[in-house]
């Protein structure tokens, strides 16, 4: 946050940090001295460090899967739901696993320095936010599939195998999580609401049918709701996060208070540890913004590639929007402090979208002007976009984080 501009915002959690770090500090070298002989607390505490850097982790076979138990433990303090922990092992490992090898590279070069570290973490990081971009962008793909089919915005007869098999696919791992008490209720709801969509809608488009309408229950309008706030896209933050917490060595601020409460040797530099903080630190923080950097160099490599190729107006909104929000995660918006001219409409964000926000989104699936039954017409390849009800494409209310807030969307950790 500092080195993107966000001065205020990054001191002031630097700071809240540190504090909150030193109390805990504070207090276990109390414990220490309630438990210990009569000023042996400072011996324990130097005692302590001939425990660390014993094992030489590249002989160990169980290196990499003690380190996913732990990555596991981290996800568990995220609150990540048990049924999405592999998209947080997935980046964790990517990046934990590059910096690990570059740091075995460069620790015998710079044994005098800490380039090492700050080579190895500016990889680590950017090799998380690559792999976290590349994961979200793939569970996007996988997720309009089902979505699609749960929302009826595909007619099943023309639904192509590959569609076909992740929706299956995904529904039984749906069913799976429910029977196992490891996923929503709302879920599986969302499945048996399909079904009876479908054959209500296939009723209605049969000439000999008496049905004229399909009829929604009062909680399957509030599924309906979830399922397309729900179809947003994934927040990239809600997988990298863990990934990042997992790179930062959290006992480096720890142990710069505790050299405060048990000052160290004479021949120990007393500001080693504050270097090495900053080090790790800035590090990580340049780590992401390359990453960032080159996913979105990327992008705009792939869009001149496909330049040529025409892109309709919902994907152009969606491609602003998505370029938009991804240099936001690395670089400060200009605003009228640093620029007197920046004076942007900020309800016109895309210049095509006619600055429609989250609440009027949700407001527009509200479904208040729904009357029971709602009426259809006769074609079949319309869904639910025909029934009355002013609900968008799933590919196109991915903006909308405050209606997602309020449904608890699944995307969201």
């Amino acid at each position: 946050e500092i080195i993107a501009g966000e001065l205020e915002t990054g001191v002031t959690r630097f700071i809240a940090v540190s504090v909150k770090t030193f109390v805990l500090c504070l207090g276990a070298g109390l414990g220490l001295m309630a438990v210990s002989n009569r000023g042996a607390a400072v011996e324990y505490w130097e005692q302590s460090e001939d425990q660390c850097d014993n094992i030489d982790l590249d002989k160990m076979w169980w290196r990499i899967p003690l380190y996913l138990l732990c990555s596991a433990s981290a996800l568990g303090q995220y609150r990540v739901p048990i049924l999405q922990y592999w998209r947080g092992l997935i980046v964790q490992l990517c990046a934990y696993e590059v910096q690990y090898q570059l740091y075995a590279i460069f620790s015998g070069l710079h044994a005098r320095d800490n380039l090492d570290t700050s080579y190895s973490n500016v990889g680590g990081a950017a090799a998380g936010v690559v792999s976290a971009c590349l994961l979200s962008y793939f569970i996007n793909k996988v997720r309009d599939f089902y979505n699609d089919r749960l929302l009826l915005q595909q007619n099943q007869d023309k639904t192509s195998i590959l569609e076909s098999v992740v929706f299956f696919i995904m529904a039984f791992g749906v069913r799976i999580g429910t029977f196992l008490k490891l996923g929503r209720q709302s879920d599986f709801d969302k499945l048996v609401m399909e079904r009876k969509l479908r054959a209500q809608m296939n009723e209605v488009n049969d000439p000999s049918h008496q049905r004229t309408a399909i009829e929604l229950l009062p909680k399957e309008e509030n599924l309906l709701i979830e399922t397309i706030v729900g179809a947003q896209d994934v927040n990239i933050w809600s997988i990298l996060m863990p990934a990042l917490y997992q790179l930062v060595p959290g006992s480096m601020i720890a142990k710069l208070w505790f050299n405060s409460i048990f000052p160290p040797m004479a021949d120990v530099a007393a500001d080693s540890v504050f270097s090495n903080l900053m080090v790790i630190s800035t590090s990580l923080a340049l780590g992401l913004i390359i990453g960032f950097a080159i996913v979105q160099a990327f992008n705009a490599v792939l869009s001149t590639l496909c330049g040529c190729f025409s892109m309709s107006k919902e994907g152009k909104i969606r491609y602003n929007r998505r370029r938009r929000l991804m240099a936001g995660m690395y670089s400060a918006p200009a605003t009228t402090e640093d620029d007197p001219g920046t004076g942007q409409d900020e309800n016109d964000t895309d210049g095509d979208d006619n600055g429609r926000d989250a609440m009027s989104v949700y407001k527009s699936l509200s479904l208040d002007d729904v009357h029971h039954p709602v009426n259809l017409p006769k074609s079949p390849t319309e869904g639910l976009a025909s029934t009355g009800v002013d609900a968008p494409s799933p590919k196109s209310v991915e903006g909308a984080n405050a209606a997602g807030a309020a449904v608890a969307s699944d995307s969201q950790v």
